[in-house]
């Protein structure tokens, strides 16, 4: 199962996309590599990541936004160094 219904966030919008103080948020927060969310909102929690970390544009909103985001950034720079494929813009190089 992906999000639940109650924390649904549009891309863009300016609350957390993983909220603190939901048991829900927290594991998918600590599991983010066991791709238990959609795709859609994986691919939010990857932009936001591209924003704070490589653009410093921003930042995490919330503490289970940060916690799956920089696992995020550690595989994005796994794929920097070990790729072909530019992790910030999933370009292929």
């Amino acid at each position: 199962m992906a999000t639940h219904s109650v924390h649904l966030v549009p891309d863009g919008s300016p609350e957390p996309i993983l909220h603190d103080d939901c048991p829900r948020c927290e594991e998918h927060a600590k599991g983010i590599l066991n791709l238990s969310l959609d795709r859609e909102t994986m691919g939010m929690l990857w932009h936001r990541m591209v924003q704070v970390e490589h653009e410093d544009i921003g930042r995490y909103r919330s503490e289970n936004e940060g916690t799956a985001c920089r696992t995020l950034y550690e595989m994005a720079v796994w794929m920097e160094r070990y790729t072909r494929i530019n992790p910030w813009t999933l370009e292929t190089i």
